[in-house]
């Protein structure tokens, strides 16, 4: 959501921004699982996450994903299967990910004059989803006015900072100089 937030701001402040970091998002997270999905497309399974997670707990949302069809097993685990180690507040918690399920900022992108960098997990196991997400995640920002630069940190899943912490603060280093 950091990033998404991230690049609203830099969309609506232009060129008052001076540079953009993104970690492990894109502007419309289901693009990463499929190229083509819409809003429209994702709305139903958002709409489930967010009663699921506020009704059921995140076991019964795991469950109730797996007999609708959905296979678990990379985005699908990373979405279902990790979303109680946060704690806080359920509701909170449920409607951050109903937006980043569905709030689509692919048309925003040409209105960031600000460069961007984006860090992301990868695996280097082609048994991995995230072996595969370098393709992903460039297409998702193709329409920058400016290419971003990727920075991928190996071994590392969706929670770069934890996952890699060294790594990631290496990374944010480099960006910040």
């Amino acid at each position: 959501m950091g990033g998404q937030i991230a690049l609203r701001i830099a969309a609506d402040a232009g060129p008052r921004i001076g540079r953009v970091m993104v970690v492990d998002a894109s502007p419309f997270f289901p693009a990463l699982i499929s190229s083509g999905a819409t809003t429209g497309d994702v709305e139903p399974l958002a709409r489930l996450a967010y009663q699921g997670l506020l009704l059921l707990g995140d076991g019964a949302l795991r469950t109730e994903a797996a007999n609708l069809g959905v296979e678990m097993g990379g985005a699908s685990d990373s979405l279902f299967g990790t979303l109680g180690w946060q704690g806080g507040d359920r509701r909170t918690l449920a409607q951050g990910l109903y937006e980043v399920m569905t709030v689509d900022l692919r048309a925003r992108l040409p209105s960031i004059t600000a460069p961007v960098t984006v860090v992301y997990g990868w695996s280097a196991d082609d048994r991995s989803p995230r072996s595969q997400v370098d393709g992903l995640f460039r297409a998702s920002y193709r329409s920058l006015p400016h290419p971003a630069e990727f920075e991928r940190i190996e071994g590392a899943e969706h929670m770069v900072m934890i996952d890699q912490p060294r790594r990631f603060q290496a990374a944010v280093e480099r960006f910040l100089r």
